[in-house]
């Protein structure tokens, strides 16, 4: 494990269908808690940039009927 934290970074998307190979989707009405995605790579929420991971929350909180965001971590 590396010793700085990780970055979430993510983008709308037109479609799931547009979301690129190696990223995960969140669809508006979905939900998000701190841990799903982490737990999706193994990870703990505690392992992420706590800034990143708040940038998330906020985005997935204001995501649209329709809307797409696209996540990955480096």
């Amino acid at each position: 494990m590396s010793s700085h934290p990780v970055r979430l970074e993510f983008e709308p998307v037109a479609s799931l269908g547009a979301v690129p190979e190696g990223s995960f989707a969140l669809s508006a009405g979905d939900g998000f808690e701190g841990d799903v995605y982490a737990h999706f790579h193994g990870l703990t929420s505690m392992e992420f940039e706590e800034e990143s991971l708040s940038e998330l929350e906020h985005a997935a909180a204001n995501l649209r009927p329709g809307q797409v965001l696209a996540i990955r971590h480096r």
